[in-house]
């Protein structure tokens, strides 16, 4: 299997989970991030990413979140579900 680099700027979202998972913080605040678009910041460790929109806070495991854009693409359906989201 080909080793995936996740560079700074893919934009990911991140699962959504009933529950914290154990590997969280234990205040949940992670879990306020569910089902949101996150953009990522830097790689912390293999597989930990950190990410913009929590200032680099946490550390997000691959298994986290999905990517939905890579950096400098454009990827039309997924401008399709936010537009359509939008309108109501």
């Amino acid at each position: 299997m080909p080793i995936r680099t996740i560079l700074p700027g893919t934009k990911v979202r991140i699962k959504e989970y009933n529950e914290s998972p154990e590997f969280w913080d234990s205040e949940d605040t992670m879990m306020g991030y569910c089902g949101k678009i996150m953009t990522i910041l830097s790689e912390c460790h293999a597989n930990t990413y950190s990410m913009v929109e929590d200032n680099g806070r946490w550390e997000w495991r691959e298994i986290d979140f999905e990517i939905v854009q890579l950096p400098g693409k454009t990827n039309p359906n997924f401008l399709f579900k936010m537009n359509k989201k939008t309108k109501g």
